[in-house]
Parts: structure tokens; C-alpha cells; sequence
């Protein structure tokens, strides 16, 4: 009794890696004003870190909307700031 998975003509089986590495940049676009989490997965990096540089001076990432207690109320930034908070992480 050994059923084949079967996938149908148009889809195709990816490791959740390679997914989560080009797929889901993909949605960055679609993106506005993104929260810790949408950051730590555009750039691949853990949240506490994200966190923690927060509080640094020099870190290059701006908020647009403070975060306060529950889940609906995230801390959200400036889209255009990511892209040097990257930078700014490869040379610290």
C-alpha cells in the first residue's frame, strides 16, 4: 500500500530554505512599513540582534511607529532604512 505523492503539472516541491530565501523576499516588495520580524527575515537574521542594534546610536534603522504591549502594536520602520542598516551590519 504505498501511495505516491502526486504533484500537479505547474508546481513544483522546493526545500523550505530555498522558499524562505526567494520566495519570501519576494513579498519585501508588497512590504510598507516592516516589523522586526519582516526585517529578520529579509535579512536573514535573528530578531534579538535586530533588537539589540535598535538601541545602538549608530544604527542606521528609524522607526516610524513605536510598539507598545500586545501583538497588534509592533514596532514598525522606514523601509528605505533597511538597506543601510545591511550595510551597517557587514561592516560592524
Amino acid at each position: 500500500m504505498s501511495a505516491a505523492l502526486q504533484i500537479p503539472p505547474g508546481y513544483y516541491l522546493v526545500p523550505e530554505e530555498l522558499y524562505l530565501k526567494f520566495f519570501k523576499k519576494m513579498e519585501w516588495q508588497d512590504i510598507i512599513e516592516p516589523t522586526v520580524e519582516d526585517i529578520s527575515q529579509y535579512l536573514g537574521i535573528g530578531t534579538d540582534k535586530i533588537k539589540k542594534d535598535i538601541k545602538k546610536l549608530s544604527c542606521p534603522l528609524r522607526k516610524t511607529k513605536e510598539g507598545g504591549k500586545g501583538r497588534g502594536n509592533q514596532i514598525r520602520f522606514i523601509k528605505e532604512t533597511v538597506e543601510a542598516y545591511r550595510i551597517w551590519i557587514i561592516n560592524n
